[in-house]
């Protein structure tokens, strides 16, 4: 595996000299997929009608069953999105809610999805419950079992992250499938985290729905992502587009949402290609380990202990900043920004639980010296910045 690490910062378009520790929040695209990107819009723009009418559909098609083949899905039960909040809007917006349903979520999930959420239920005149799992330390167990205590008669849909953005905890999916099967609770899986860094296949998940992106783990262009239903469940999935295939089946309502620049979708084999050559369990094996290693390297040099359990952590961490700076988002992005400026280290501070928290993650372009870098870095940034008049 010595060809992952500071070799593959080749394969992206990064400044000189920038550490980026925070491909969680919007990813970052390879050079191959940028360049596909790039000669799909030249052979569109070379003759529009010829494209969407002839080229365009047979190559849609070979991007979905190059993305479903990769995670372990069937091509006509993917249709392709901006992003994961979008599929996730696609089914709250077609779900056949009635007044008095509930709608099951958890206190980590996604800002924007609980928005979404919430305004279902408001237009149905449905009730959002919010299920608290701790921020740190939480077991498997422990969530399954607040999950299965709070779904109550009236529950027809859970809402739940496969890696929750801000703990960066990984949910046992698996088990919180089976529980709502047998409670006859549809599920519906917010995967902003999951492609490409989470192992899973979604006919084997047990899930109902599942809306992940590309743009962040699977390194396509931004605006790239999925969503999949279930077969027996596709008949009542409309994309948040109405346009000319309207029920005439979900991939054809997917696959055209009125005229749009599909480049991103197209370049998805480019990426997958790319993917492949590392070797996907060596990306897995690499990340993984390393996310361990710097996780050790931040608690032993700062004395604190990561919120995200071994057992339940990806190619992502959490872990509490030393000392007591203020809990407020202005410091946490004062903090961010002295990092970025004076160090080049690109991270994500979160203020929550009346603390401040870093999100690390591991990725094929880090390697262990970064987070050395980042041991050092950010005790010294707080001192400077609380002695400042």
């Amino acid at each position: 595996m010595n060809h992952l690490g500071h070799i593959r910062r080749e394969d992206f378009c990064f400044e000189d000299g920038l550490v980026l520790l925070n491909h969680g929040s919007f990813g970052v695209a390879t050079r191959g997929a940028l360049e596909a990107q790039a000669e799909w819009r030249l052979r569109l723009e070379r003759n529009p009608p010829n494209f969407f009418r002839h080229v365009f559909p047979k190559a849609l098609n070979e991007a979905r069953a190059a993305l479903a083949a990769y995670l372990g899905a069937e091509a006509e039960d993917l249709g392709f999105i901006d992003n994961a909040t979008a599929g996730v809007n696609a089914v709250l917006r077609s779900f056949p809610l009635a007044p008095g349903d509930e709608v099951l979520s958890t206190s980590l999930g996604y800002g924007a999805v609980r928005n979404a959420i919430r305004y279902a239920c408001r237009r149905a005149g449905a009730h959002p419950v919010e299920v608290a799992i701790p921020f740190a330390g939480a077991s498997a167990d422990e969530i399954v079992a607040r999950i299965a205590g709070r779904i109550g008669p009236r529950c027809k849909l859970l809402v739940i992250d496969h890696i929750a953005s801000e703990s960066a905890l990984v949910f046992p999916l698996e088990r919180i499938a089976a529980l709502c099967r047998e409670r006859g609770v549809r599920v519906l899986v917010d995967g902003a985290h999951g492609p490409g860094h989470a192992p899973f296949a979604l006919n084997e998940l047990g899930v109902d729905y599942y809306s992940g992106n590309g743009h962040k783990w699977l390194c396509t262009p931004k605006g790239t992502a999925f969503l999949w239903v279930r077969r027996e469940r596709q008949s009542g999935v409309h994309p948040l587009v109405i346009s000319h295939f309207l029920d005439q089946g979900f991939a054809a309502e997917f696959g055209w949402q009125g005229t749009r620049d599909p480049s991103n979708w197209l370049s998805m084999p480019d990426v997958l290609a790319w993917r492949a050559g590392l070797g996907e369990e060596n990306v897995r094996h690499y990340c993984g380990q390393l996310t361990a290693r710097a996780v050790g390297a931040l608690e032993q040099a700062w004395g604190v202990r990561a919120a995200t359990p071994p057992a339940l952590r990806g190619f992502m961490a959490t872990i509490p900043i030393p000392g007591e700076p203020p809990a407020t988002r202005a410091f946490a992005e004062k903090l961010r920004q002295r990092l970025l400026d004076e160090d080049r280290l690109e991270t994500q501070i979160i203020a929550v639980m009346g603390r401040l928290w870093i999100r690390i993650t591991a990725f094929v372009y880090n390697a262990e010296e970064d987070y050395d870098r980042l041991a050092e870095a950010l005790p010294r940034r707080l001192n400077l910045i609380a002695n400042q008049p």
